[in-house]
């Protein structure tokens, strides 16, 4: 394999492995667990059977037997890093920070000659920060509640919000390179997200699609990039641009593609991954620790559809429900180009009406003034 030699158990459980492969792309999962099944049984310390069983067991939702597989993977020798990034993504799945920082903490270790130290540090500064905060406002680091909303977790960043002058927003979405087929849909699934919010928020903000990104005001684009993935492990990252409480601007990316490249993502993945960074570009800085909500810390795995929850709808609406300092008032109005072209014209018509009203009224005191000197003649 790869032009190395390998045992003849070895080759045939990759093959077996990658039979099953095909049939993941394809969702026929029970076949596919078949095959690993005796893949696992022919070579049993190959990390890859693990992985491609865990995968499918976090499809089903069965998170518990899909983190027993990985941690199996990442017992093997030849565990690829993307073996602990998927573990400590499924501890996160199950709110368990704790498991995911001892995983990545692991995988810092693991892997410490070949350059990832630096993805790992990165990755375990932002769960032993949410780990944290959360023991402190809830004295646990499992941090799931069943409270309405989640307003003071989704402000980490402060309160930010798009003006109502600027709705509805602009989208601009960046056609996205089909792969094998399964990019296709990746799209029109972007555009139902936006809507979701839309819907759920009773149109306390709206959207339009445009095609020139100069236009935009949130602009979105598909890439493998880890660089403009966060901590490299991210399926999307939002950056905003804001002036005092108003976002100006904001952009979007999204993964294409599961990170070793050998399974495409799922509709309903991408559907929860673009509701989830769209709720981050109408400005949920933080996320929620309820494991149910689609602004949940990390994006499950499983294979299900999901949506804007109760929960997300009333903290959305909190902050497009409360009201603005007037300061900022002035900067939504005027950060708008169309409103600041009409604050230009009030401003000349200002002008010119502060050069005419003074001189007719000059010229009408002159009038008056001659009128009654006319009429005490008249009288005398």
């Amino acid at each position: 394999m790869e032009g190395k030699k390998v045992a003849k158990n070895v080759y045939k459980a990759t093959l077996l492995v990658n039979e099953s492969v095909a049939l993941i792309k394809k969702n026929a999962y029970e076949r596919a667990l078949g095959k690993l099944k005796l893949a696992s049984i022919i070579a049993p310390d190959q990390a890859r059977t693990y992985i491609c069983t865990g995968i499918i067991y976090a499809r089903q939702n069965r998170n518990a037997d899909a983190i027993t597989q990985l941690k199996k993977a990442v017992s093997c020798k030849d565990a690829p890093a993307s073996a602990y990034t998927t573990l400590g993504s499924l501890y996160q799945t199950n709110g368990d920070l704790d498991g995911a920082i001892s995983t990545f903490k692991a995988m810092g270790k693991r892997f410490s000659d070949l350059g990832l130290v630096d993805r790992s540090d990165k990755i375990l500064a932002l769960l032993e920060r949410e780990r944290d905060r959360r023991k402190k406002a809830t004295g646990s680091s499992k941090g799931s509640t069943t409270q309405g909303d989640y307003l003071q977790d989704a402000l980490q960043s402060g309160f930010h919000k798009w003006s109502t002058f600027r709705m509805p927003l602009k989208v601009y979405i960046e056609p996205a390179v089909d792969v094998d087929g399964h990019l296709a849909s990746y799209d029109d699934l972007l555009r139902q997200s936006f809507y979701a919010w839309a819907k759920a928020l009773n149109r306390k903000v709206s959207f339009v699609f445009v095609n020139d990104p100069e236009k935009a005001d949130i602009q979105c684009h598909w890439t493998n990039d880890p660089a403009e993935l966060g901590d490299g492990t991210e399926n999307g990252e939002t950056k905003i641009r804001f002036i005092g409480e108003t976002i100006v601007a904001a952009s979007i990316a999204l993964r294409a593609k599961e990170p070793e490249g050998d399974f495409p993502f799922s509709d309903n993945l991408v559907f929860t991954t673009c509701v989830h960074e769209a709720g981050h570009a109408l400005g949920l800085s933080g996320h929620s620790p309820n494991p149910e909500d689609v602004m949940f810390f990390s994006v499950p795995l499983a294979d299900v559809e999901r949506t804007v929850t109760e929960r997300d709808k009333n903290t959305m609406l909190k902050i497009y429900s409360k009201e603005q300092s007037p300061q900022y008032v002035l900067i939504d109005f005027l950060v708008n180009p169309v409103n600041s072209a009409l604050v230009g014209l009030a401003v000349f018509l200002l002008i010119l009406l502060g050069i005419i009203v003074p001189r007719l009224a000059k010229r009408r005191t002159k009038k008056t003034s001659l009128g009654s000197h006319f009429r005490s003649s008249q009288i005398k």
